[in-house]
């Protein structure tokens, strides 16, 4: 089983990704974040979440007639919504959510690299 036999070197890599960022549990919300998160009605109304995963990214700054840029997000988005479901405008949740999505898709890189492409366990950390 290709995930037992590298139990050791995936806790290395979710304990070296939180390590890495556990400093951002006790920041606030920084640059976009407050107009992306805290000031987004279309991720925090449940009526507007459908809206929100077919628009732009920044759709919530205008009046939804004009398109404010040319970032359609839907994943982004999607992960916005949930993030606000599970943590509203607390930064800690989100942070701590943020860091947890980094170590996961560190393991699937590492998994990706050592399993199907074949390089080593050292070079694929």
């Amino acid at each position: 089983m290709i995930i037992g036999s590298n139990v050791k070197w995936i806790a290395m890599l979710l304990i070296v990704a939180f390590a890495i960022f556990a400093n951002t549990l006790s920041g606030n919300f920084v640059y976009d974040d407050t107009r992306q998160i805290t000031t987004n009605p279309l991720i925090q109304e449940n009526e507007l979440a459908g809206k929100a995963l077919v628009s732009d990214v920044w759709a919530f700054k205008g009046d939804g007639t004009v398109t404010m840029s040319n970032y359609w997000r839907p994943a982004f988005t999607a992960w916005c919504i949930a993030g606000w479901r599970l943590f509203g405008s607390d930064p800690f949740g989100w942070h701590l959510m943020n860091i947890l999505l980094n170590g996961i898709v560190s393991v699937l890189a590492f998994q990706l690299l050592w399993a199907q492409l074949r390089i080593s366990r050292s070079a694929s950390l």
